[in-house]
């Protein structure tokens, strides 16, 4: 396929389906990235470490923001 039949595609798509074709093809794009693999084992080793966020938090967290319009 080219990239023009590929612009044509993601033209007819609605906006769910243009936002899941960008993050696949992020990932795709980071995927050998050497320095973001970097990146995600750090997080990990943090977050196993007891650095990381409770679902109680991010969901408090979520309506104070909305509270504030945001």
């Amino acid at each position: 396929m080219s990239a023009m039949q590929v612009q044509a595609v993601i033209d007819q798509m609605d906006e769910a389906d243009r936002l899941f074709a960008a993050a696949y093809l992020k990932h795709l794009a980071r995927r050998t990235d050497a320095s973001h693999r970097t990146r995600l084992g750090s997080r990990l080793r943090r977050m196993a470490g007891g650095k990381k966020v409770s679902l109680a938090a991010v969901k408090r967290l979520h309506k104070q923001l909305e509270a504030a319009g945001l």
